[in-house]
């Protein structure tokens, strides 16, 4: 069984892209592989560090310890018992440096904004294939297509609430997502989206529209909302986003709606 400082090390140096034995590389991989994906980013920004001057430091640390194990290895056994744990404690002060520094990120950035920072866009098919655009829906639908939703939220800033009701229906699904990996012109998607009107041969639409409003109001601060959607949502195991807000409640760590 691996130990937890062999983990480590093998992390470190995948990350770090430090050569090591195809043994070792293969095994690195696979604890990626086995690791929850939000898990390998954190050990990322870890030994990456904050602008990749502590991962250079690190990464020369781990050279001049390799080193030093080949000069021990030429030396009397006697002589060198203590190197092992030397160099352990040489990567655990690098490693707690580094942990210092990436918790201090982490206490920057909340964690809904974590959540909503990895939430993928829904596809929206023909209008992102730019079919029979006019000039401006064009437009929006490259930046969509792009995840420039900066660039969205700021056009759509620009339009009165009459305007963007007036658009077609994937454009305000754009917009509505924009405003949510974004965090800004939340009130303005929110009265947009509550008067998406409701046509049932776009199903499919419609069911991305709760998703969308769920969110906001989970942004908002709305919970009797959120969680009126959440379990209008769940009341439907072929809702196209049944999945995402039931992962959305266990990332949050919150109980589902009854």
């Amino acid at each position: 069984m691996i130990t937890e400082e062999k983990k480590l090390e093998l992390i470190e140096k995948l990350v770090l892209n430090y050569e090591m034995t195809a043994g070792d590389r293969q095994m690195a991989n696979d604890l990626k592989e086995e690791m929850p994906r939000e898990e390998y980013e954190d050990y990322e920004m870890l030994f990456k560090g904050l602008d990749g001057l502590a991962a250079d430091s690190l990464l020369a640390d781990m050279k001049s310890w390799d080193a030093e194990e080949e000069l021990a290895e030429e030396k009397p056994a006697a002589k060198v018992f203590f190197l092992p744990n030397f160099k352990f404690w040489q990567l655990a002060a690098s490693v707690l440096l580094l942990f210092g520094l990436s918790y201090s990120l982490y206490q920057l950035l909340p964690q809904e904004d974590r959540y909503f920072a990895s939430l993928p866009a829904a596809p929206l098919y023909s209008f992102t294939r730019g079919e029979a655009l006019e000039a401006s829906q064009a437009l929006i639908a490259q930046k969509y297509r792009d995840e420039d939703y900066t660039a969205i939220v700021e056009q759509m800033a620009q339009l009165s609430l009459a305007e963007l009701q007036a658009k077609e229906l994937k454009m305000q699904l754009a917009f509505g997502f924009s405003t949510i990996k974004t965090g800004k012109e939340l009130e303005k998607a929110e009265a947009m989206l509550l008067a998406f009107p409701q046509e049932e041969d776009k199903m499919r639409l419609m069911q991305l529209k709760d998703f969308q409003l769920f969110l906001i109001s989970y942004q908002l601060g709305k919970e009797e909302r959120m969680q009126a959607l959440a379990a209008q949502i769940l009341k439907q195991p072929r809702h196209e986003c049944y999945a995402q807000v039931q992962a959305f409640y266990e990332e949050k760590g919150l109980a589902l709606p009854q």
